[in-house]
């Protein structure tokens, strides 16, 4: 195949080969296509990752840039949630030199939350993966073009990539959302806690022992609107409260010493939920407090 010298070609180009090829259900690596999309049949793949769905949408022009293409990957069952990946494709990384081109990574990726080091933190676990040091996902000729290279180096790409976003949206958007049985707190000592191990994906460590020695400390009423599951329940919810950090572990990639006395207190299950309604804000107690309508 022989196309023009520029990104939107290339893009077109890219899209008819996959529809040549997808009734044949190819694999790339983890990646397998299934389907055309149904929603957007001239650009749209449905391909399978992990075991779950994704649409793969390849546009060859941008809504904000008309000489720029896209590729975009999302949730084939979450339509209108946020993308998985996003690319745009443009002058500045669709490098063109005589008869050959190149397609790099030059963005940041992004979680929707702002943190220090996070550029640095995701280059370092997409290079462990095994994404080259000079960021470059695919690269080919203009004449003859072999789009089942490409496809195989874009396929490969968009696992790491994938791969890298959601184990670091795990670790710092997820992980305020935890109910309060994970969210566990230390004895009446102030011990080491919120530590990092790696498994699979990072979470912050807890000790799991010492939940009851904060209930101990701070009762089974909730310190936001004095509800207790005892006196409604009877004895099956007897000892039962959640308990809240009032800074959120996630808060810190270090090691922190916790004083179960200040820095812990017990909150009912709606109110705990409430504490963390809007990601990136946490609400204090008396913040909660202070928006109850309800108050006796």
């Amino acid at each position: 195949t022989t196309m023009k010298k520029n990104n939107k070609s290339f893009s077109r180009e890219l899209i008819k080969f996959l529809k040549s090829k997808v009734d044949s259900k190819p694999t790339y690596g983890e990646i397998k296509f299934l389907r055309i999309d149904n929603d957007e049949p001239e650009n749209g793949f449905i391909i399978k990752l992990n075991d779950k769905e994704y649409t793969l949408l390849i546009y060859d022009s941008h809504y904000q840039n008309e000489n720029a293409s896209f590729i975009n990957l999302r949730d084939a069952n979450r339509k209108g949630k946020n993308s998985l990946v996003q690319l745009t494709i443009n002058k500045s990384n669709f490098i063109i030199k005589n008869n050959s081109f190149i397609l790099k990574q030059n963005r940041v990726m992004t979680i929707g939350t702002k943190h220090i080091g996070l550029k640095e933190e995701a280059e370092k676990l997409m290079f462990s993966f095994g994404f080259n040091k000079d960021k470059i996902i695919l690269q080919g000729e203009f004449n003859n073009t072999d789009f089942e290279a490409i496809t195989k180096s874009l396929s490969k790409w968009l696992i790491i990539y994938s791969t890298t976003k959601l184990q670091l949206e795990k670790k710092y958007r997820n992980i305020e959302n935890e109910t309060s049985d994970d969210e566990v707190i230390l004895d009446l000592e102030s011990k080491t806690e919120g530590g990092k191990r790696v498994v699979i994906s990072i979470q912050s460590e807890r000790d799991q022992s010492l939940k009851k020695s904060a209930i101990k400390l701070h009762g089974t009423t909730c310190k936001v609107c004095s509800f207790n599951f005892n006196k409604l329940y009877g004895k099956w919810a007897e000892e039962f409260i959640e308990v809240h950090h009032v800074r959120p572990l996630s808060a810190t990639t270090r090691q922190v010493m916790t004083n179960p006395q200040t820095d812990l207190t017990v909150v009912c299950s709606n109110c705990h939920r409430m504490i963390h309604k809007k990601k990136g804000i946490t609400l204090t107690v008396d913040e909660l407090k202070n928006k109850l309508i309800l108050k006796k």
